[in-house]
């Protein structure tokens, strides 16, 4: 026993748990020392230890800790430790950004109902509505989907973890509706969109005119397809001779933990060297010159505006949704589009199809060879058309 601060009086008896074998405490606070108190004490007390022996007990059998957990308080755990608390390397401040705002619209337009359901009565049938609602009513395409379906899984497995549910029944047994498919629909989900030549072209004539910081920027990226980050990521030190050696990624994504610097590439393919053409190395020599003039430069990297530091991505891609609309072009566009239309060139070279995989770090054949198959197809379909005129 105790005496509090506050003239009160703390009772305290110990016993082992049976799991850790660990000695653990409980207590109770009382207002007097008198016998009667200490035999109030002692019977609480054993009340206290009895149940949580009981639920150890209970935990060893079934594998669940009784709890009141909700499914946006389970959720909002499992973010917070997979953004402070990696096993390995942080997150990618991209994908922080873009798991935040997934959970935003589920907290407060998609799942409203389901995050105040407790997350140890939740079912499939609580999932599956989910997904079903997510397609038939709002129409949502199944790769975006899949965002959602990601942080559901990563959330139920957390609480499976940490003993919050006795079983992973609504992940395994809820699936994402599967689409009726058309032609249609399968070769317009098939072909990532490029640019063909004479659009590229045109786009890089025009932003030449209207900022030349862009167009070299987006003229890198056209003829060596590296991704945004990696372009902005570039450095002085990076460049050697006829090569350029890709170490990194930039992340300027505005809710990111590591905003502003440069952080490890995308996968292990990621890390590479990519030869570059004379166009390119004009380019970039041209770029480190222009940078010479500007005051506040205070790094050496080579794609920077006027405060110094590489361009903000999401200002790129305005200027290009712009320029879509300035130069009539049906293609979306992104800094990513330049990416694909690299690869889209190469193929109609005849550059092989790993050649291309390693030069532009994709350890996925999908995109590029998706982009290959339909250049070297419509070359085929353009070899016939000539020869139907010889």
């Amino acid at each position: 026993m105790e005496i509090l601060e506050n003239g009160k009086f703390k009772y305290i008896e110990r016993y082992e748990d049976p799991k850790t074998k660990n000695y653990r405490k409980k207590s109770t606070t009382m207002n007097s020392n008198s016998r009667r108190a200490w035999n109030e004490a002692q019977r609480i007390l054993n009340a206290k230890i009895e149940a949580a022996l009981t639920e150890s007990k209970k935990e060893q059998t079934t594998g669940f800790v009784d709890n009141e957990k909700l499914f946006s308080e389970t959720l909002d755990e499992w973010f917070y430790i997979f953004v402070h608390k990696p096993n390995g390397h942080p997150p990618k401040g991209s994908t922080v950004s873009n798991y935040s705002y997934i959970i935003g619209l589920m907290k407060n337009k998609y799942m409203i109902d389901e995050m105040d359901y407790k997350v140890k009565n939740m079912d499939f049938n609580d999932v599956q509505k989910v997904y079903d609602r997510l397609f038939h009513e709002y129409n949502f395409s199944i790769k975006y989907i899949e965002k959602f379906k990601l942080i559901i899984h990563a959330t139920f497995n957390h609480a499976y973890k940490n003993k919050y549910i006795k079983n992973l029944d609504p992940l395994t047994l809820s699936k994402i509706p599967t689409p009726i498919r058309t032609i249609e629909s399968m070769e317009a989900e098939s072909i990532p969109q490029y640019l063909e030549k004479e659009e590229l072209e045109a786009l890089l004539d025009r932003t030449k005119k209207m900022n030349v910081g862009y167009y070299s920027v987006f003229y890198v990226q056209a003829y060596t397809g590296l991704r945004i980050g990696e372009c902005l990521a570039l450095q002085e030190k990076d460049v050697e001779g006829a090569l350029l050696h890709v170490k990194g990624t930039y992340d300027n994504v505005t809710k990111s933990p590591t905003r502003g610097e440069k952080t490890i590439p995308k996968t292990k393919k990621s890390f590479r060297s990519v030869d570059i053409s004379q166009g390119v190395i004009d380019c970039i020599e041209n770029r480190i010159g222009l940078n010479l003039l500007i005051p506040k430069k205070h790094n050496d990297y080579i794609f920077i505006s006027k405060k110094g530091n590489p361009y903000d991505i999401s200002v790129l891609n305005t200027f290009l949704r712009k320029m879509k609309d300035e130069l009539n072009l049906k293609t979306k566009l992104s800094t990513h589009i330049f990416r694909h239309t690299h690869i889209s060139m190469l193929a109609e070279l005849g550059v092989p199809l790993n050649v291309i995989m390693d030069r532009v770090g994709h350890s996925d054949r999908g995109t590029t060879e998706k982009i290959y198959t339909h250049v070297t197809n419509k070359s085929k379909s353009d070899l016939i058309n000539k020869l139907n005129e010889l």
